[in-house]
This record gives structure tokens, sequence and C-alpha cells, in this order.
């Protein structure tokens, strides 16, 4: 996947109005709905980052697909990574599913209405929200399969994560 790096500004543009209608949201679900949802997402991002280097090393999704051009580029380490990548989006990607299933099925028709202090707290979760969500795309652009990914990381809103970044990288690398 390429991205094009002409668009660099609207991504960033589109990325903030994320962020802002993830507060909005956030502000107004309050606290305690906005405290399990920032838990699970934590706890998902958590797992996928423990449990995708053992899933990659036992089941390597990428390893059979030698015939495309960029994957032949690759090398073991790279291929490595890549398959980490792979894994991390799919245990990720599965736990929110699975967690949105569960709030599907014990849905409260009933609502009580919700003081200032809960919206202000609720709020204050939305940015940590908005930090973990940020992080997890900076993750998946970092990834050796996303032409330009990282050049845009550095060079947008998402610049923040790159420390957190290398750590991450350098503790998959083992």
């Amino acid at each position: 996947m390429v991205l094009d790096t002409s668009y660099f500004d609207i991504y960033n543009v589109v990325l903030i109005g994320l962020a802002l209608l993830i507060l909005f949201f956030a502000y107004r679900k309050g606290f305690v709905r906005q405290l399990l949802d920032v838990l699970t997402y934590f706890g998902s991002f958590i797992l996928a980052i423990l449990l995708s280097p053992i899933m990659a090393q036992r089941f390597p999704l990428l390893g059979h697909i030698s015939h495309s051009e960029i994957l032949a580029a690759l090398d073991a380490l790279t291929m490595h990574i890549a398959n980490i990548g792979v894994w991390f989006l799919l245990l990720f990607l599965g736990l929110r599913i699975v967690y949105r299933i569960l709030v599907i099925l014990f849905h409260k028709k009933k609502k009580t209405k919700l003081s200032l202090i809960n919206h202000m707290l609720g709020l204050g979760l939305g940015i940590i929200k908005v930090l973990l969500l940020a992080m997890t795309l900076s993750l998946v652009l970092r990834f050796p399969l996303i032409q330009y990914g990282d050049v845009f990381v550095e060079h947008s809103v998402l610049s923040f994560t790159q420390p957190m970044m290398e750590r991450l990288f350098t503790y998959w690398e083992g």
C-alpha cells in the first residue's frame, strides 16, 4: 500500500476531525461508559502487542506470499515484523469486535442524566482514547508494507508517538 505524499495535509485534517468527533462522543458518554471503552481499548492494544510476536512466530501469514514484488525485497527481520504487524491488526480488531458485540448484547435502554463533572471526566478519558488511537494508527503506518507511512508519521500530527513506537519495534525485534 502506498500513501500519496501530496495528500498528507488532507490526512492531517481528517485525523484532527476524527479526534474532535471522538472527544464529542466521549463528552456525551460520560465517565463510566468512556472508562469501560478506554480500558477495553487499552487491554486490546496491550494483548495484541504481547500476543502478536508469538502468533507471528507460530503462524507466519506472510511467508506463503513469495510472489509479490514488495515482499520479495523484504529481509527476514522485516518479514518477521510484517508478520507481527498483520497479527497485531488481526488480534486488535478481533478483540475490539468481541467488545462491541458484548456492548450491543448488554446495552441498557434506560439512561440517566449525567452531571457536568461526569461529562468532563468522560472528556478526559476521551483524550486518553485519542492518544491510544494515535499510537495504534502510528504503529500500523510504520509497518514495512505501507510505503511512506513512516514519512507521514514523522511529518503529521502523529509525530509525538515516535519515541514509543521505536521502543515497541525494539521490543519486537527481540
